[in-house]
C-alpha cells in the first residue's frame, strides 16, 4: 500500500500543526539592560555674596539603570528672577539680595532641569554711603535731620550697618 502524494502533504500539515501548537511556554527574550531617561541635574552653592560670580555647575546623566553615567556638559542656565543676577559671559553674577532659582537647560537634548538648585544671595560689604539731610537746604539756627543709609556694590541697602555723622561747623 503506498501513500499518493496528496495524502503526503496532508500527513506533513497534520505534523506541522501538532508541532506548533503543544509548547505553551512563552519564549523569553533578552531586552538588555534597562535604559536610563536621560537628566540634567544643576548644582550651585547655597550661598553667595552679592557682587560674586554664582559657580553653576550642569551634569547629564544617562545610561542604563545598572550603569548609569554622569557628566558635566555645557548647558544654558534659566534663571526665575533675572534681575536678581547680572549675565557675563556664560556666567552669572549674584546682583539683588534674596533667593533666585537657576535650572540647567539643555536645547539640543530638549532637557531642563525639574528642579533648580537654590541660591541665597546674601548683601555684600559696605560700597556707598548716602546720606540725606531735612530740611534741605538749612537756614542757620534749624533742627536738621541727617539718615544716612549704606549700600554693598549692587545697589543693595545694608540693613544692619551703623554709620556715623560727624559735623564740624565751618566760619
Amino acid at each position: 500500500m503506498g501513500i499518493s502524494p496528496t495524502r503526503l502533504g496532508f500527513v506533513a500539515l497534520v505534523f506541522a500543526i501538532a508541532a506548533c501548537g503543544d509548547n505553551d511556554v512563552p519564549e523569553q527574550i533578552d531586552a538588555g539592560p534597562e535604559a536610563l531617561a536621560p537628566t540634567v541635574e544643576t548644582i550651585a552653592p547655597m550661598q553667595v555674596i552679592a557682587g560674586d560670580p554664582i559657580a553653576v555647575t550642569c551634569t547629564l546623566t544617562e545610561g542604563t539603570v545598572d550603569e548609569p553615567i554622569t557628566t558635566m556638559v555645557q548647558g544654558e542656565f534659566v534663571v526665575m528672577d533675572d534681575a536678581a543676577i547680572t549675565r557675563t559671559g556664560g556666567g552669572l553674577v549674584a546682583r539683588k539680595v534674596g533667593t533666585v532659582q537657576i535650572a540647567c537647560k539643555l536645547p539640543d537634548r530638549d532637557l531642563i532641569d525639574a528642579t533648580p538648585a537654590t541660591v541665597e544671595i546674601l548683601v555684600g560689604a559696605a560700597a556707598n554711603i548716602v546720606t540725606e539731610i531735612n530740611p534741605a537746604p538749612v537756614t542757620a539756627g534749624e533742627m536738621v535731620t541727617a539718615t544716612c543709609t549704606v549700600y554693598d556694590s549692587q545697589a543693595n541697602i545694608i540693613t544692619d550697618a551703623t554709620p556715623t555723622l560727624e559735623l564740624s561747623p565751618t566760619d
